[in-house]
Protein backbone atom coordinates (compact mmCIF):
# COMPACT_ATOMS: atom_id res chain seq x y z
CA UNK A 1 0.00 0.00 0.00
CA UNK A 2 1.50 3.34 -0.98
CA UNK A 3 1.79 6.30 1.38
CA UNK A 4 -0.93 8.34 -0.37
CA UNK A 5 -3.54 5.58 0.01
CA UNK A 6 -2.69 5.09 3.68
CA UNK A 7 -2.82 8.82 4.35
CA UNK A 8 -6.20 9.21 2.66
CA UNK A 9 -7.66 6.25 4.57
CA UNK A 10 -6.56 7.47 7.98
CA UNK A 11 -7.37 11.09 7.18
CA UNK A 12 -10.92 10.20 6.24
CA UNK A 13 -11.43 8.28 9.47
CA UNK A 14 -10.14 11.16 11.56
CA UNK A 15 -12.16 13.84 9.74
CA UNK A 16 -15.44 11.96 10.01
CA UNK A 17 -14.85 11.29 13.71
CA UNK A 18 -14.07 14.96 14.41
CA UNK A 19 -17.04 16.21 12.38
CA UNK A 20 -19.45 13.98 14.26
CA UNK A 21 -18.08 15.07 17.64
CA UNK A 22 -18.40 18.74 16.74
CA UNK A 23 -21.93 18.43 15.40
CA UNK A 24 -23.68 16.36 18.01
CA UNK A 25 -21.49 14.13 20.11
CA UNK A 26 -20.73 16.59 22.86
CA UNK A 27 -24.42 17.25 23.49
CA UNK A 28 -25.72 13.68 23.56
CA UNK A 29 -25.53 12.39 27.14
CA UNK A 30 -23.92 8.97 27.09
CA UNK A 31 -24.42 6.44 29.89
CA UNK A 32 -21.41 5.72 32.06
CA UNK A 33 -20.46 2.26 30.86
CA UNK A 34 -17.28 0.23 30.71
CA UNK A 35 -16.32 -0.37 27.09
CA UNK A 36 -14.52 -3.57 26.23
CA UNK A 37 -12.84 -2.11 23.21
CA UNK A 38 -10.93 0.97 22.24
CA UNK A 39 -10.07 2.75 18.99
CA UNK A 40 -6.50 3.91 18.44
CA UNK A 41 -5.61 5.48 15.11
CA UNK A 42 -1.94 4.63 15.57
CA UNK A 43 -2.89 0.98 15.88
CA UNK A 44 -5.06 1.36 12.80
CA UNK A 45 -2.03 2.55 10.84
CA UNK A 46 -0.06 -0.54 11.87
CA UNK A 47 -2.94 -2.83 10.89
CA UNK A 48 -3.37 -1.11 7.54
CA UNK A 49 0.29 -1.54 6.73
CA UNK A 50 0.18 -5.18 7.81
CA UNK A 51 -2.85 -5.96 5.66
CA UNK A 52 -1.33 -4.09 2.74
CA UNK A 53 -2.51 -4.43 -0.83
CA UNK A 54 -4.57 -7.57 -0.20
CA UNK A 55 -7.01 -5.89 2.19
CA UNK A 56 -7.29 -2.81 0.01
CA UNK A 57 -7.95 -4.86 -3.11
CA UNK A 58 -10.59 -6.88 -1.25
CA UNK A 59 -12.55 -3.71 -0.63
CA UNK A 60 -12.15 -3.58 3.15
CA UNK A 61 -11.22 0.08 3.24
CA UNK A 62 -14.23 0.98 1.12
CA UNK A 63 -16.75 -0.62 3.51
CA UNK A 64 -18.04 0.50 6.90
CA UNK A 65 -17.27 -2.88 8.45
CA UNK A 66 -13.83 -2.95 6.85
CA UNK A 67 -12.89 0.43 8.30
CA UNK A 68 -14.27 -0.61 11.70
CA UNK A 69 -12.12 -3.76 11.56
CA UNK A 70 -9.05 -1.56 11.13
CA UNK A 71 -9.94 0.65 14.09
CA UNK A 72 -10.87 -1.87 16.78
CA UNK A 73 -8.42 -4.00 18.71
CA UNK A 74 -10.40 -6.04 21.24
CA UNK A 75 -8.55 -9.37 21.26
CA UNK A 76 -11.83 -11.18 21.83
CA UNK A 77 -14.77 -12.63 19.90
CA UNK A 78 -16.01 -9.14 19.06
CA UNK A 79 -12.97 -8.50 16.89
CA UNK A 80 -13.49 -11.83 15.11
CA UNK A 81 -17.12 -10.90 14.38
CA UNK A 82 -16.21 -7.51 12.94
CA UNK A 83 -13.53 -9.05 10.73
CA UNK A 84 -15.95 -11.77 9.57
CA UNK A 85 -18.48 -9.08 8.70
CA UNK A 86 -15.85 -7.14 6.76
CA UNK A 87 -14.95 -10.24 4.73
CA UNK A 88 -18.63 -11.00 4.07
CA UNK A 89 -19.48 -7.57 2.68
CA UNK A 90 -16.27 -7.42 0.61
CA UNK A 91 -17.06 -10.78 -1.01
CA UNK A 92 -20.76 -10.04 -1.55
CA UNK A 93 -21.52 -6.29 -1.34
CA UNK A 94 -25.13 -5.91 -0.16
CA UNK A 95 -27.74 -3.73 -1.86
CA UNK A 96 -28.44 -0.64 0.27
CA UNK A 97 -31.81 -0.47 2.05
CA UNK A 98 -33.19 3.08 2.10
CA UNK A 99 -35.96 4.28 4.41
CA UNK A 100 -37.54 7.73 4.39
CA UNK A 101 -37.88 9.54 7.73
CA UNK A 102 -41.30 11.29 7.76
CA UNK A 103 -40.62 13.16 11.00
CA UNK A 104 -37.72 14.92 9.27
CA UNK A 105 -38.78 16.02 5.80
CA UNK A 106 -36.28 15.29 3.06
CA UNK A 107 -34.20 12.96 5.22
CA UNK A 108 -33.55 9.24 4.92
CA UNK A 109 -31.62 6.49 6.68
CA UNK A 110 -29.63 4.08 4.51
CA UNK A 111 -28.62 0.65 5.77
CA UNK A 112 -25.50 -0.07 3.72
CA UNK A 113 -24.24 -3.20 5.49
CA UNK A 114 -25.58 -5.70 8.02
CA UNK A 115 -24.25 -8.82 9.70
CA UNK A 116 -26.26 -11.07 12.02
CA UNK A 117 -24.49 -14.35 12.78
CA UNK A 118 -27.15 -15.64 15.16
CA UNK A 119 -25.31 -14.33 18.22
CA UNK A 120 -24.44 -10.71 17.52
CA UNK A 121 -25.59 -7.89 15.25
CA UNK A 122 -23.52 -5.33 13.34
CA UNK A 123 -24.93 -2.54 11.16
CA UNK A 124 -23.37 0.02 8.85
CA UNK A 125 -25.59 3.03 8.15
CA UNK A 126 -25.63 6.53 6.69
CA UNK A 127 -27.94 9.24 7.97
CA UNK A 128 -28.68 11.55 5.05
CA UNK A 129 -30.21 14.55 6.78
CA UNK A 130 -31.61 17.50 4.82
CA UNK A 131 -31.22 20.16 7.48
CA UNK A 132 -32.85 23.57 7.15
CA UNK A 133 -30.52 26.55 6.80
CA UNK A 134 -29.10 27.94 10.07
CA UNK A 135 -30.82 30.99 11.52
CA UNK A 136 -28.17 33.63 12.27
CA UNK A 137 -29.27 36.38 14.61
CA UNK A 138 -32.09 34.46 16.27
CA UNK A 139 -33.51 36.37 19.24
CA UNK A 140 -34.54 34.06 22.11
CA UNK A 141 -37.34 35.21 24.40
CA UNK A 142 -36.61 35.73 28.10
CA UNK A 143 -37.63 32.19 29.08
CA UNK A 144 -35.45 30.52 26.45
CA UNK A 145 -32.53 32.84 27.16
CA UNK A 146 -32.63 31.88 30.84
CA UNK A 147 -32.36 28.22 29.79
CA UNK A 148 -29.52 28.86 27.35
CA UNK A 149 -27.22 30.68 29.77
CA UNK A 150 -27.34 28.19 32.62
CA UNK A 151 -23.82 27.23 33.76
CA UNK A 152 -24.20 23.62 32.66
CA UNK A 153 -24.90 24.79 29.08
CA UNK A 154 -21.44 26.34 28.69
CA UNK A 155 -20.04 25.23 25.33
CA UNK A 156 -17.28 22.61 25.59
CA UNK A 157 -16.27 23.76 29.08
CA UNK A 158 -17.47 22.29 32.38
CA UNK A 159 -16.68 23.59 35.82
CA UNK A 160 -18.02 22.71 39.27
CA UNK A 161 -20.53 25.22 40.65
CA UNK A 162 -20.70 26.11 44.34
CA UNK A 163 -23.62 23.68 44.67
CA UNK A 164 -21.56 20.90 43.03
CA UNK A 165 -18.70 21.53 45.43
CA UNK A 166 -21.02 21.47 48.45
CA UNK A 167 -22.29 18.05 47.38
CA UNK A 168 -18.73 16.81 46.78
CA UNK A 169 -17.66 17.97 50.23
CA UNK A 170 -20.65 16.23 51.82
CA UNK A 171 -19.93 13.01 49.90
CA UNK A 172 -16.29 13.04 51.04
CA UNK A 173 -17.34 13.60 54.65
CA UNK A 174 -19.77 10.69 54.48
CA UNK A 175 -17.63 8.19 52.58
CA UNK A 176 -13.95 9.00 53.08
CA UNK A 177 -13.73 10.26 56.68
CA UNK A 178 -10.73 8.62 58.35
CA UNK A 179 -9.29 7.15 55.13
CA UNK A 180 -5.96 7.90 53.47
CA UNK A 181 -7.77 9.68 50.61
CA UNK A 182 -9.67 12.14 52.77
CA UNK A 183 -7.12 14.98 52.96
CA UNK A 184 -6.25 14.82 49.25
CA UNK A 185 -9.92 14.88 48.20
CA UNK A 186 -10.72 17.78 50.51
CA UNK A 187 -7.70 19.70 49.20
CA UNK A 188 -8.97 19.23 45.67
CA UNK A 189 -12.39 20.63 46.60
CA UNK A 190 -10.76 23.57 48.35
CA UNK A 191 -8.65 24.37 45.27
CA UNK A 192 -11.78 24.35 43.09
CA UNK A 193 -13.60 26.54 45.58
CA UNK A 194 -10.73 29.03 45.57
CA UNK A 195 -10.64 29.10 41.75
CA UNK A 196 -14.39 29.67 41.58
CA UNK A 197 -14.34 32.37 44.25
CA UNK A 198 -11.53 34.34 42.60
CA UNK A 199 -13.17 34.71 39.19
CA UNK A 200 -14.58 32.94 36.14
CA UNK A 201 -12.72 29.65 35.44
CA UNK A 202 -13.78 29.88 31.77
CA UNK A 203 -11.59 33.00 31.43
CA UNK A 204 -8.10 32.04 30.24
CA UNK A 205 -6.60 35.33 31.37
CA UNK A 206 -7.90 34.74 34.88
CA UNK A 207 -6.69 31.13 34.93
CA UNK A 208 -3.21 32.19 33.86
CA UNK A 209 -3.04 34.98 36.43
CA UNK A 210 -4.15 32.69 39.27
CA UNK A 211 -1.86 29.80 38.28
CA UNK A 212 -4.67 27.57 37.04
CA UNK A 213 -2.83 26.92 33.77
CA UNK A 214 0.75 27.31 32.59
CA UNK A 215 1.93 29.90 30.08
CA UNK A 216 2.45 27.07 27.58
CA UNK A 217 -1.14 25.84 28.00
CA UNK A 218 -2.43 29.40 27.73
CA UNK A 219 -0.48 30.05 24.52
CA UNK A 220 -1.66 26.77 23.00
CA UNK A 221 -5.33 27.55 23.63
CA UNK A 222 -5.01 31.11 22.38
CA UNK A 223 -3.31 29.85 19.22
CA UNK A 224 -6.42 27.73 18.50
CA UNK A 225 -8.51 30.84 17.89
CA UNK A 226 -9.85 31.70 14.44
CA UNK A 227 -8.56 34.84 12.73
CA UNK A 228 -11.77 36.65 13.73
CA UNK A 229 -11.50 35.37 17.28
CA UNK A 230 -7.87 36.41 17.63
CA UNK A 231 -8.56 39.86 16.19
CA UNK A 232 -11.40 40.33 18.70
CA UNK A 233 -9.24 39.14 21.60
CA UNK A 234 -11.39 36.15 22.60
CA UNK A 235 -10.05 34.71 25.84
CA UNK A 236 -12.90 32.53 27.17
CA UNK A 237 -12.46 28.83 26.43
CA UNK A 238 -16.11 28.28 25.53
CA UNK A 239 -16.15 31.22 23.11
CA UNK A 240 -12.92 30.12 21.43
CA UNK A 241 -14.33 26.64 20.73
CA UNK A 242 -17.78 27.81 19.66
CA UNK A 243 -16.29 30.35 17.28
CA UNK A 244 -14.13 27.62 15.71
CA UNK A 245 -17.17 25.36 15.41
CA UNK A 246 -19.29 28.06 13.73
CA UNK A 247 -16.53 28.95 11.29
CA UNK A 248 -16.45 25.28 10.32
CA UNK A 249 -20.20 24.74 10.09
CA UNK A 250 -21.55 28.01 8.65
CA UNK A 251 -21.14 29.30 5.13
CA UNK A 252 -18.71 32.18 4.72
CA UNK A 253 -21.62 34.63 4.39
CA UNK A 254 -23.41 33.35 7.49
CA UNK A 255 -20.19 33.38 9.52
CA UNK A 256 -19.54 37.00 8.51
CA UNK A 257 -23.14 37.90 9.43
CA UNK A 258 -22.70 36.25 12.82
CA UNK A 259 -19.58 38.30 13.55
CA UNK A 260 -21.20 41.53 12.38
CA UNK A 261 -23.98 40.98 14.93
CA UNK A 262 -21.48 39.96 17.60
CA UNK A 263 -19.42 43.12 17.12
CA UNK A 264 -22.51 45.34 16.89
CA UNK A 265 -24.54 43.96 19.82
CA UNK A 266 -21.87 42.22 21.92
CA UNK A 267 -23.73 38.88 21.61
CA UNK A 268 -25.34 36.76 18.92
CA UNK A 269 -27.37 33.54 18.64
CA UNK A 270 -27.41 30.91 15.88
CA UNK A 271 -29.95 28.10 15.59
CA UNK A 272 -29.14 24.86 13.71
CA UNK A 273 -31.14 21.69 13.29
CA UNK A 274 -29.24 18.70 14.64
CA UNK A 275 -29.96 15.06 13.72
CA UNK A 276 -28.37 11.92 15.10
CA UNK A 277 -28.93 8.23 15.80
CA UNK A 278 -30.01 7.30 19.30
CA UNK A 279 -27.80 5.06 21.43
CA UNK A 280 -30.51 2.38 21.67
CA UNK A 281 -32.38 0.28 19.13
CA UNK A 282 -35.30 -2.14 19.22
CA UNK A 283 -34.81 -5.72 18.02
CA UNK A 284 -38.04 -7.74 17.94
CA UNK A 285 -39.33 -5.13 20.38
CA UNK A 286 -36.46 -5.63 22.84
CA UNK A 287 -34.54 -2.48 23.77
CA UNK A 288 -30.77 -2.96 23.40
CA UNK A 289 -27.77 -0.63 23.30
CA UNK A 290 -26.48 0.58 19.94
CA UNK A 291 -22.80 1.43 20.32
CA UNK A 292 -21.74 3.78 17.51
CA UNK A 293 -18.44 4.67 15.88
CA UNK A 294 -18.07 6.97 12.89
CA UNK A 295 -15.75 5.97 10.06
CA UNK A 296 -15.16 7.60 6.70
CA UNK A 297 -17.70 5.38 4.95
CA UNK A 298 -20.55 5.87 7.44
CA UNK A 299 -21.52 4.88 10.97
CA UNK A 300 -20.64 1.48 12.44
CA UNK A 301 -23.16 0.17 15.00
CA UNK A 302 -22.72 -2.82 17.27
CA UNK A 303 -25.75 -4.11 19.18
CA UNK A 304 -24.85 -4.72 22.81
CA UNK A 305 -26.68 -5.87 25.93
CA UNK A 306 -26.10 -5.32 29.68
CA UNK A 307 -24.35 -8.10 31.56
CA UNK A 308 -24.74 -9.07 35.20
CA UNK A 309 -21.78 -6.81 36.03
CA UNK A 310 -23.14 -3.32 36.55
CA UNK A 311 -22.08 -0.92 33.83
CA UNK A 312 -20.56 -3.44 31.39
CA UNK A 313 -21.97 -4.61 28.07
CA UNK A 314 -21.82 -7.80 26.04
CA UNK A 315 -21.57 -7.99 22.25
CA UNK A 316 -23.85 -11.06 22.23
CA UNK A 317 -27.57 -10.48 21.89
CA UNK A 318 -30.12 -11.54 24.52
CA UNK A 319 -31.01 -15.23 24.22
CA UNK A 320 -34.45 -14.40 22.78
CA UNK A 321 -32.75 -12.73 19.78
CA UNK A 322 -30.27 -15.50 19.00
CA UNK A 323 -30.43 -18.05 16.16
CA UNK A 324 -33.42 -16.51 14.39
CA UNK A 325 -33.84 -16.64 10.62
CA UNK A 326 -33.99 -12.85 10.57
CA UNK A 327 -34.15 -9.89 12.92
CA UNK A 328 -36.57 -6.98 12.73
CA UNK A 329 -34.78 -3.94 14.07
CA UNK A 330 -35.79 -0.32 14.58
CA UNK A 331 -33.17 2.41 14.82
CA UNK A 332 -34.01 5.64 16.62
CA UNK A 333 -33.41 8.81 14.60
CA UNK A 334 -33.56 11.91 16.77
CA UNK A 335 -33.35 15.60 16.04
CA UNK A 336 -33.70 18.92 17.77
CA UNK A 337 -32.86 22.58 17.24
CA UNK A 338 -29.49 23.58 18.68
CA UNK A 339 -29.20 27.09 20.11
CA UNK A 340 -25.65 28.49 20.07
CA UNK A 341 -25.22 31.77 21.96
CA UNK A 342 -21.95 33.67 22.29
CA UNK A 343 -20.87 36.91 23.92
CA UNK A 344 -17.96 38.92 22.57
CA UNK A 345 -16.23 39.30 25.93
CA UNK A 346 -17.46 36.30 27.89
CA UNK A 347 -18.82 32.80 27.69
CA UNK A 348 -20.51 30.83 24.94
CA UNK A 349 -23.41 28.42 25.41
CA UNK A 350 -25.22 25.62 23.59
CA UNK A 351 -28.70 24.28 24.33
CA UNK A 352 -30.52 21.40 22.69
CA UNK A 353 -34.20 22.16 22.16
CA UNK A 354 -37.21 19.84 22.15
CA UNK A 355 -36.38 16.46 20.62
CA UNK A 356 -38.33 14.77 17.83
CA UNK A 357 -37.89 11.04 17.27
CA UNK A 358 -38.63 8.57 14.47
CA UNK A 359 -38.26 4.78 14.56
CA UNK A 360 -36.85 3.45 11.26
CA UNK A 361 -37.31 -0.27 10.53
CA UNK A 362 -35.06 -2.78 8.77
CA UNK A 363 -35.12 -6.56 8.38
CA UNK A 364 -31.74 -8.27 8.86
CA UNK A 365 -31.26 -11.84 7.57
CA UNK A 366 -29.18 -14.39 9.46
CA UNK A 367 -25.80 -14.31 7.68
CA UNK A 368 -24.94 -17.79 8.96
CA UNK A 369 -27.92 -19.47 7.25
Amino acid sequence: MDREVLSEALGGIADRHIDAALREGEFVMQKNITLRRFAVLAAAAVLLLALGVTAYAAGWLDSIFGQAAQMFNTNDATEDRIEAAAVAVSEAPPAPQIQEIPAFDGSKLTLRESYYDGKGLLLGVDLDAARPDPVVGYEPDATLMAQIVRPNQTYQFYYSTAEDLDRMRQDIEENYQGTADYDALMAQVERQEAALASGDPDDLDHRLETGGISQEEYDELMAARTQRGAAAGLHYVSAIWLDAFLERELTGGDYDAFWQLLEKDGAACVVMQGMYLGDHMLAEGIDIAAMQTDVAAGTFIEAQTPTEDEGSLSADLPEALQDLDELHVQLKVKGAPMYYYMTLDGRAYALRGQNAEQLVSFTIPNSAK
